[in-house]
């Protein structure tokens, strides 16, 4: 469930953001749905780079919401 700063909904953006997996990560025990998310992944479409941030080897992100720094923010800030 891909996220984007939600001021630019329907526009191009820049950023998005979406749980996965990170194999250089462990992660949490599998439970009866399968694993977990073990990492959320930044993707910034103008320079191609791609960041994972993991919250810890016991906890999951599983559907992450973007949230302005403020209103007049630069997107993704």
């Amino acid at each position: 469930m891909p996220r984007v700063d939600p001021r630019i909904l329907m526009e191009k953006n820049r950023h998005a953001w979406v749980g996965g997996m990170n194999p250089d990560v462990p992660m949490c025990e599998v439970g009866p749905m399968g694993p977990p998310f073990n990492s959320l992944i930044h993707r910034d479409d103008d320079t191609g780079e791609t960041a994972f941030w993991a919250p810890g080897e016991h906890a999951a992100p599983e559907e992450p919401v973007f949230v302005p720094k403020s209103a007049d923010a630069a997107e993704g800030e």
